[in-house]
């Protein structure tokens, strides 16, 4: 399923039959709702469609939402390849990340009574990203951690690097054999390095980064944890937002 075929099942949700108020009940876990709307040219024809979050924890009148998918593509720190991230607190210290969820997000994709209804969270966030312990937390396995419609994607754009590798044919004179032999090398890194491309990233919690790379699901819902089997900081990934909000009265996507 690609992307437009995505957002096309998500609106689906939204019609006006499937929407009630709730002005004195809780939302629950596993609930989706619609909260903001995609803003910026990176999406196109899907500015302006709903997000959708999923409920994956309540407490009192708050409940904790996860985005069903990609808000933008950015990186963690985008002039990592000539500083690096050193600090012993990562999302702590100022990067350009956490200050795009803080400003621009907030900004740009919220309107003034969805900011309103933004609750902080204990690193003072009011919109933020899943650390490791709560990506291993609230999803339980890689299937459910990866965005299915972002994996079957790779996996048609997989399945046809394979048949285009496959076909390179090796005969023929010297110098066809070495394009071809270069061509499969590139393929075969191309293929191995195509579930990171299309991964998330994650908060660094707690950790002394000394290297560039930060903490990230990669495309196949697997969990790279930074220090030696991260994404370099200065790459963009996926951004999935988490956040509270306070759910009272609120509209529920059945």
């Amino acid at each position: 399923m690609d992307l437009k075929s995505k957002i096309s099942e998500l609106a689906n949700l939204a019609s006006d039959d499937s929407v009630v108020e709730l002005p004195d009940m809780k939302i629950e876990v596993g609930d989706v709702v619609a909260f903001g709307r995609l803003n910026g040219k990176r999406f196109g024809e899907y500015d302006g469609h709903p997000i959708y979050w999923r409920v994956y924890d309540t407490e009192g009148e708050k409940a904790f939402l996860i985005a069903e998918q990609f808000v933008d593509y950015a990186p963690y720190k985008s002039d990592a390849g000539n500083v690096g991230v050193t600090t012993a607190d990562p999302w702590g210290a100022l990067n350009e990340l956490r200050m795009w969820l803080h400003m621009d997000f907030r900004r740009n994709f919220l309107n003034t009574d969805e900011r309103a209804r933004l609750v902080r969270n204990s690193d003072n966030d009011y919109v933020s990203l899943l650390t490791i312990e709560e990506a291993e937390h609230y999803f339980r396995s890689d299937s459910e951690r990866r965005l299915d419609f972002v994996y079957e994607r790779d996996m048609e754009r997989l399945r046809r690097l394979k048949e285009e590798c496959e076909a390179l044919d090796c005969d023929g004179n010297a110098l066809d054999r070495i394009r071809a032999t270069v061509k499969r090398r590139s393929l075969e890194n191309e293929m191995a390095r195509w579930h990171e491309w299309n991964g998330w990233w994650l908060r660094p919690s707690g950790l002394v980064i000394q290297n560039k790379h930060m903490p990230y699901v990669a495309g196949d819902g697997s969990i790279r944890r930074g220090r030696h089997d991260g994404m370099h900081a200065a790459r963009s990934l996926g951004i999935r937002p988490a956040m509270w909000i306070n759910a009272k009265e609120f509209r529920l996507h059945l």
